[in-house]
């Protein structure tokens, strides 16, 4: 069985994948969407072709990934609920088909493939009540839907205080955005990383969610460079940082932070340093099409799938989207993104759903950075220690 490290890079590995060059303003679930694919990959059997691929995206033998994924879901963390269903119509029985689903972990919601309003709701109830309905449209054509559930409902164990815009500086501040001030313990610090050095922040719920915020430097970054060291931080202890002392930074303004001096009264020897922080509050909604990018493995998994069904109901389309939500405020977080894999009869389809963009006209201030939100596990032997869950790029502040 792969290791909890080894699902940790995995993951990590995957969001590199998921969120590619994007620089626009978005969150997402690369472990839902791995889970989605770890699910899905079981349709391959040994020997069959398509297996080098996925087993390359999932960074893990498909033996391996179906193991942590069983293992994963099995395992209850109190601040990330976690779902998977997936739903067999009954002309698309066979008996490679009932084998796949019987391989799925224990708690696998199945059956026949619900109504659009049943799946709805199950949607609903899983997510936490942040996603309001499954992310694909269900017909008489639907042979198999395979979806992953992942949401985040946390309070922070020490909230921010709500500070006068200004204090955020640059354009953001001057059109009014949230302002939020770190508190005491909340983990801040300046950090010398392949990226060169970045600001970090790390808030943190009483149960075990963690969301660290990544800023560079220098402006001119990469989203992907930052968000890459962003989950390369994730993967570390906060006492495994490589931090910059205060005293070995220039004084003023450099980059993405201010460092001042003054002179003050102690009772024990020796400088004192302390690195605070301020950020916006902020939501994100995104929409993610799993099957337009081929390193994810999400289409050659839903081939393998298709493979295992009836012949006569040959042709068959797919069709793989993700749909995630998260909110940063001043009391807390809340995230949940729905993972989903649809299979149907492309004889009897009555036309595939375009998928189109929607513009919403929102200014976009001040200085991008990466997020992720992490848990804190118990242990190494625990599947849930220092696992990425969710991870986007902060482009667009919220407003009071």
């Amino acid at each position: 069985m792969g290791s909890t490290g080894s699902l940790r890079q995995a993951v990590a590995s995957y969001a590199a994948r998921l969120h590619g060059d994007r620089d626009d303003h978005h969150v997402a679930s690369p472990l839902g969407a791995w889970l989605l694919l770890a699910l899905a990959a079981g349709s391959a059997g040994p020997g069959d072709p398509r297996r080098p691929g996925l087993e390359a995206a999932l960074a893990m033998t498909v033996d391996d990934a179906a193991d942590q994924a069983r293992r994963l879901l099995g395992a209850v963390h109190p601040d990330v609920h976690t779902a998977v269903g997936a739903w067999l119509a009954d002309a698309a029985r066979s008996p490679a088909a009932e084998g796949w689903l019987a391989a799925l972990p224990p708690v696998t919601a199945t059956g026949p493939v619900p109504a659009q309003a049943r799946l709805d709701e199950w949607t609903r109830q899983q997510s936490l009540g942040l996603v309001p309905a499954f992310p694909l449209e269900v017909s008489r054509a639907t042979a198999v839907l395979l979806a992953t559930v992942l949401a985040s409902d946390i309070d922070w164990e020490w909230p921010f205080d709500e500070l006068a815009p200004d204090r955020l500086g640059g354009p953001w501040g001057e059109a009014g955005a949230t302002c939020l001030g770190s508190a005491a313990p909340h983990d801040v610090g300046i950090v010398r990383t392949t990226e060169g050095l970045v600001g970090v922040h790390v808030a943190r719920s009483v149960d075990g969610l963690a969301v660290l915020s990544v800023i560079a430097e220098d402006p001119d970054s990469a989203p992907a460079a930052v968000r890459e060291v962003a989950h390369d931080l994730a993967l570390l202890d906060v006492a495994e940082w490589d931090r910059v002392s205060l005293f070995d930074l220039p004084l003023g303004d450099s980059g993405a932070w201010t460092v001042t001096e003054r002179v003050v009264a102690a009772t024990s020897p020796g400088d004192q340093e302390e690195a605070r922080a301020v950020l916006p509050a902020w939501r994100a909604d995104t929409t993610i099409d799993l099957m337009a990018e081929e390193l994810l493995g999400i289409a050659a998994a839903a081939d393998g799938v298709a493979g295992l069904l009836p012949p006569q109901l040959r042709p068959f389309e797919a069709e793989a989207v993700q749909v995630c939500t998260a909110a940063y405020t001043r009391t807390g977080f809340e995230a949940a993104a729905v993972s989903a894999l649809g299979i149907r009869a492309a004889a009897y389809s009555p036309g595939r759903r375009q998928r189109v963009r929607r513009r919403e006209a929102t200014v976009r201030f001040g200085r991008p950075y990466a997020v992720v939100a992490l848990t804190e596990g118990h242990g190494d032997d625990d599947p849930w220690t220092r696992l990425p869950v969710f991870s986007g790029w902060v482009t667009s502040p919220a407003y009071s």
